[in-house]
């Protein structure tokens, strides 16, 4: 499927590996922008810019036939907390963790998608405490220790995907609850200033190592792939 047939109620994902990017790296460097090749340069883990510009490129290649513009002269506005969105046409959200990047596409409406990489953590108690409500917080540290992983990383992913779609930054985790629950058509619990059933807060399996989830202001009929194109 690609973007360019994306329709109503319907949100694609491309779900892509630093290691193994879907169309070649010179494709993806002529897409993106020299502010955008400029700001990949000044980061100090090489890592950090290869996904910068595996996100930007993915997000220009899937938005050029929609809008009929080259991918690098697709002008993006940058928020206040220095997400890149577009004033007037499709939404997307970028996401990266490890040598995943995930990219979100929608016709419409507010959108946020993350991506985490389970990986163990030194002090996991202490960081659900801080970011976690505290029924969420009640609820993973009620599992045996050798259990909480999987279940920390569902619900950080899945808050995290609602601040972004929310536009709110970490100011916002408290009017969010979700739930851990790996099987479920919406993991929205309670959202403070908007109805709840507005939104589709639905995880995502794109990866055996990793935990992933997309928030849309919008009913939510299909998660399709979508493919890359030069």
């Amino acid at each position: 499927m690609t973007a360019a047939t994306l329709a109503p109620g319907t949100i694609g994902i491309v779900p892509a590996r630093v290691s193994a990017p879907p169309v070649p790296w010179d494709v993806l460097e002529r897409a993106v922008t020299q502010a955008e090749r400029d700001r990949a340069a000044r980061f100090l883990n090489s890592i950090d810019a290869r996904r910068h510009i595996l996100g930007r490129g993915i997000v220009r290649l899937l938005l050029s036939p929609l809008l009929d513009l080259a991918p690098d002269a697709i002008c993006f506005t940058v928020s206040g907390l220095g997400k890149p969105l577009l004033d007037d046409g499709p939404s997307f959200s970028i996401s990266h963790s490890g040598d995943y990047v995930l990219v979100a596409l929608a016709a419409e409406g507010r959108l946020g998608v993350d991506i985490e990489v389970v990986r163990a953590l030194r002090d996991l108690p202490g960081v659900a405490r801080v970011s976690f409500g505290p029924d969420e917080y009640e609820h993973i540290m009620q599992l045996p220790e050798g259990e909480r992983l999987l279940p920390f990383f569902r619900t950080w992913t899945r808050k995290e995907a609602m601040l972004k779609a929310l536009g709110c930054g970490l100011s916002g985790l408290s009017r969010i609850s979700v739930s851990a629950d790996e099987h479920v058509t919406s993991a929205l619990l309670r959202l403070e200033g908007e109805r709840i059933e507005d939104w589709t807060l639905r995880p995502l399996h794109v990866a055996s190592d990793a935990e992933a989830a997309v928030a849309w202001d919008r009913p939510l009929a299909e998660v399709r792939e979508l493919e890359v194109r030069g």
